[in-house]
């Protein structure tokens, strides 16, 4: 019988919840609890709310966690966008999503002007950027507590696109 997350961050938050394989870095149920709360209250500091969606293009990263779990708490979309796409085809996911956020890191550097372009007003949030819009930052800037409307969240798929634009799943 598996438990959620939840309770075991209250039975032994000491515990690594995930160790990545390759770096080793690890973050523990304790700490996965905290950052995803403090992840749920940005969602709402930003105006997203049950329902809404936020958009994700990452490479593989410990954060991914404190994302979805927070996501989670917040009742609200996740959308991946898959690191192999263009540009273009990331904007159009932003935009059919009607995502109100676009969570990134440097890695897509390259791509984010272009992404700006296709989708103006987008707020956007960069891990490891070390500006005004440094996701650490924000994080950190918020409180570790639950959100007092917590809710289920969800995650939307888009497919390939084969057959011609990507559809949400």
């Amino acid at each position: 019988m598996s438990m959620h997350p939840i309770a075991h961050a209250a039975a032994r938050p000491d515990h690594p919840a995930v160790i990545m394989t390759g770096s080793g870095e690890a973050i523990t149920y304790g700490e996965m609890e905290a950052e995803s709360n403090r992840f749920a209250r940005l969602l709402r500091a930003h105006g997203i709310g049950a329902g809404d969606a936020f958009a994700v293009l990452l490479e593989n990263r410990i954060e991914y966690f404190t994302l979805i779990w927070g996501s989670q708490r917040a009742g609200t979309m996740l959308v991946p966008i898959s690191s192999r796409l263009t540009a273009p085809e990331a904007a159009y996911i932003i935009r059919d999503a009607e995502a109100k956020l676009l969570i990134t890191s440097g890695y897509f550097a390259a791509m984010l002007g272009d992404i700006r372009k296709e989708c103006p007003g987008l707020t956007v949030l960069v891990m490891d950027s070390g500006d005004a819009e440094d996701f650490a930052a924000a994080l950190a800037a918020q409180s570790p507590d639950p959100i007092p409307d917590q809710s289920a969240g969800m995650v939307m798929l888009y497919s390939s696109g084969t057959t011609g634009r990507p559809k949400g799943i």
